[in-house]
């Protein structure tokens, strides 16, 4: 079975079987939380400072080990939709 768009809540992952229960934030012991984005969604945990910025995380690993404990940054990974996935990097300014 194809599912051509990403769940509105993680919740409907446990419904459809894909998952026992939604996975736990390991700061918080809540639920993991999830938003969608324009080009797909982001599923993240609140992060060290254990404040909700609303999944803000560094895409580049170097980036995302430095800022795990700074403040106004959360922990988590980025799902592209279909059409948004293979393209080529835009270049970071900051190199």
């Amino acid at each position: 079975m194809r599912y051509k768009k990403w769940p509105q809540h993680l919740h409907e992952l446990v419904g459809r079987g894909f998952s026992p229960a939604v996975p736990l934030d390991p700061v918080t012991g809540q639920p993991l939380r999830s938003r969608h984005t324009q080009d797909g969604m982001v599923i993240y945990s609140v992060g060290w400072d254990r404040s909700d910025d609303g999944g803000q995380f560094g895409l580049e690993l170097i980036e995302a080990l430095r800022s795990l404990k700074r403040p106004g940054m959360d922990m988590g990974v980025r799902l592209w939709d279909p059409q948004h996935r293979r393209k080529t990097p835009v270049p970071d300014p900051r190199y």
